[in-house]
């Protein structure tokens, strides 16, 4: 044991094993990953009486899984509208298997012809009936006016990428030419996390102006699970109120702890990664 404060040392151990160096009263962790789940770290503080080991504080790390993805690349046209009616809804099926925990994140790759594609409503609606609109009315004429012409994306393995990390919104976008990249979506895909993410998906189209027309292409949904979702940020052995005001504390920092998705900085995103895995 090394020497503490007064008469006190200090020992702390992971798993019940002493951790070299680590014999202060304070012991911060390096990196954690997802192998570290589960761990329990402890202090033995030893005094005139004798050893007294804490209660552990288990380390649970909230991650992100493996993506999953389920691709469509069948060519569907897209109904017009009329002068009484929008046109019919159009549903593309993706189905999603083999994924274990809840959506920790959705996004979706898409590829679209349309002369005139800010008349489309383009939704992503998950197994449960839970609806987010991917793009409302974005966007303007096809690159050259004709419908084999690409409105969203260019080609299967070149879309436009709705994600809620995207660093501008689709609302606003215009076309000509072909608009291309990751956008945010017209409202955020984070309403899926925390749901079950297995079963068949849809893409819904539907068209709400007169003349234009267009066909869906092809798309691609991935989904990424929650691992190890834990409330508990402070690292105290428990998920409770203290976690939420250590989370605000660091709200909009960089702070590494309560960073779950990576981005860099601490946001709406991370709480409802942590809301998602309650």
């Amino acid at each position: 044991m090394a020497s503490g404060n007064g008469t006190l040392t200090y020992q702390w151990k992971r798993d019940g094993v002493p951790i070299l160096g680590a014999t202060n009263t304070s012991y911060t962790t390096s990196a954690l990953t997802n192998q570290d789940s589960g761990t329990a770290f402890t202090c033995e503080v030893t005094g005139p009486l004798g050893p007294v080991t804490s209660n552990p504080a288990i380390v649970v790390v909230l991650a992100l899984g493996t993506a999953t993805t389920s691709t469509n690349a069948t060519a569907t046209a897209i109904p017009d509208a009329t002068s009484t009616a929008p046109g019919a809804a159009v549903d593309i099926p993706f189905v999603v298997s083999g994924v274990s925990g809840n959506v920790g994140e959705v996004t979706f790759s898409l590829y679209l012809t349309h002369t005139y594609v800010g008349d489309l409503v383009v939704s992503l609606i998950a197994p449960d009936n839970t609806t987010v609109i991917l793009s409302n009315n974005a966007g303007s004429s096809g690159p050259t006016g004709s419908p084999t012409e690409a409105a969203f994306g260019t080609s299967c393995g070149n879309y436009v990428v709705f994600s809620d990390l995207g660093g501008s919104s689709i609302a606003g976008q215009v076309s000509p030419p072909a608009i291309v990249g990751t956008f945010r979506p017209s409202f955020a895909l984070d309403a899926f996390n925390g749901k079950a993410p297995n079963g068949t998906w849809k893409t819904r189209f539907q068209d709400f102006g007169l003349v234009d027309t267009g066909s869906f292409q092809c798309g691609v949904l991935t989904v990424k699970p929650l691992v190890g979702v834990s409330l508990d940020l402070n690292g105290d052995g428990s998920g409770d109120l203290r976690d939420l005001l250590f989370f605000a504390k660091y709200y909009g920092t960089a702070n590494a702890t309560c960073d779950l998705n990576g981005t860099g900085t601490v946001d709406d995103r991370d709480l409802n990664l942590i809301l998602a895995g309650l």
